[in-house]
């Protein structure tokens, strides 16, 4: 049994992308709930387009502990109640890892070119005639690390592919996590 750890990475600390550059953006929403009595729950959710790939990326060094095996997990619900039981929502993730002293230029990377691409898989809303319900979904990332070890600046990035997906309304994000295995030191 692999000892396994896990990284919260947290939607409001996620870097939007510049869209004056050309990168699509998911909007970063705070969301009151409509209960009656004070206080009122709020909480911070990426609402990613149905029309446009959108994106969101997080940046951080990646614990000494790191032993391999990632999966990212992405909670969200649908804004909107869709036409049937089952629609998709397709998330994609990629990586860029630069380990220190290494020739690699911050001021040039490119997450599709200098990672291992994007890589996912669509999330079914069963029950998707409910507007709001949680889903939860995995993306294993074990070979798109992009040769990353403990100690490498990592980039993540995570963005809706519009192209794979038929579900109605924004997809709001409201959790991301990267799990992974532990080193045995």
């Amino acid at each position: 049994m692999a000892w396994m750890s896990e990284i919260g990475l947290s939607v409001r600390a996620g870097t939007q992308t510049n869209d004056a550059a050309g990168s699509a953006i998911a909007q970063l929403v705070r969301v009151v709930t409509s209960d009656a009595d004070a206080p009122k729950l709020a909480y911070f959710a990426a609402a990613f387009d149905p029309n446009t790939d959108e994106h969101l990326f997080w940046q951080f060094r990646l614990p000494d502990n790191y032993n391999g095996t990632p999966t990212l997990y992405v909670q969200l619900y649908n804004d909107t109640a869709q036409g049937g039981d089952a629609n998709t929502v397709a998330f994609e993730a990629a990586v860029v890892a630069v380990t220190p002293g290494d020739a690699d230029v911050l001021t040039a990377l490119d997450i599709t070119n200098d990672g291992d691409g994007w890589t996912g898989s669509p999330i079914v809303l069963t029950n998707g005639t409910t507007a709001g319900r949680l889903y939860e979904s995995e993306i294993d990332l074990a070979d798109d690390m992009d040769g990353a070890a403990g100690g490498d600046l990592l980039f993540i990035g995570l963005r809706r592919d519009v192209s794979d997906d038929d579900a109605a309304g924004d997809a709001c994000v409201v959790a991301v996590s990267l799990k992974y295995a532990v080193g045995t030191g």
